[in-house]
């Protein structure tokens, strides 16, 4: 049953992905040594393998870059730290340069407010003004919103 699931799942994962910031240093899985993830390197990865891993078997992706560092990822983090090439690609066409800000989970001047959510998700608040910017509350930080683009943020 488990077998039959993960080859399923092998068969669904797009093949090459952009990893956005990771929360913490990976393990390489080749020789050990610690490896940061940066997304400003637009490093491609590609899915090498679909397996339970470590002592809690987790499901994960076995992921490995033209340098050859191997990392396993859990596939819960899907969502929130990699995106698939044809998705990079879609943000692209969309959002210019900001796709890298999407990549990133970072804010920039000039943003379009779609933009933004993708990086940051959806806000806590909205606080809507009848002149001028919206602000748009996430976790205690706020971010100004004027004609659909990114005004300041603090």
């Amino acid at each position: 049953l488990i077998n039959g699931y993960l080859e399923k799942l092998k068969e669904r994962v797009s093949d090459s992905i952009y990893l956005s910031a990771y929360a913490q240093p990976k393990t390489n899985l080749k020789n050990g040594s610690e490896y940061k993830i940066k997304p400003e390197d637009e490093t491609v990865w590609t899915i090498t393998d679909v397996t339970l891993y470590g002592d809690h078997y987790l499901l994960s992706f076995i992921i490995e870059n033209e340098k050859g560092i191997q990392l396993n990822l859990p596939v819960a983090d899907e969502n929130k730290w990699f995106y698939s090439s044809e998705k990079v690609d879609e943000y692209k066409q969309l959002y210019g340069g900001f796709y890298k800000n999407i990549l990133k989970k970072t804010v920039k001047i000039g943003m379009p407010k779609e933009a933004l959510e993708i990086a940051w998700g959806k806000p806590d608040k909205i606080n809507r003004s009848s002149y001028g910017s919206d602000q748009w509350v996430y976790n205690g930080q706020y971010v100004y919103i004027e004609n659909g683009k990114v005004k300041s943020w603090n």
